[in-house]
């Protein structure tokens, strides 16, 4: 799958792809249990969204979390829907944003 081939990036543990349309089925990599990791996403972004509208912030282009046992990192796309990748925790916040960049103009394209 295509998510196999963006998983190839360093540090990648997992790879969740929720299309914008509910119907569609989501696509995973690396993940057993996808629902749990789509509602934290789905939220996520959507209240990171509103937070960002109400201080007038400017588009929201990506979410990064770190933390002790690992990294997330999150990117929506108006025809794509929302990507959320994990990490390893050994990877630098620099190295999970450049990741993530390449992750998401792979996964657009």
């Amino acid at each position: 799958t295509k998510l196999a081939l963006l998983a190839k990036t360093e540090g990648v543990e997992f790879l969740l792809s929720v299309p914008v349309d509910p119907k569609e089925k989501m696509d995973s990599w690396s993940l057993e249990n996808q629902q749990p990791v789509a509602s934290w996403a789905l939220d996520t972004e959507q209240r990171l969204r509103r937070i960002g509208d109400e201080l007038g912030a400017g588009e929201l282009t990506m979410i990064c979390g770190y933390g002790l046992q690992g990294h997330a990192a999150i990117v929506s796309n108006r025809q794509r829907g929302l990507l959320t990748a994990g990490f390893r925790r050994t990877l630098s916040q620099e190295d999970v944003q450049q990741g993530m960049k390449q992750i998401a103009a792979k996964w657009v394209s």
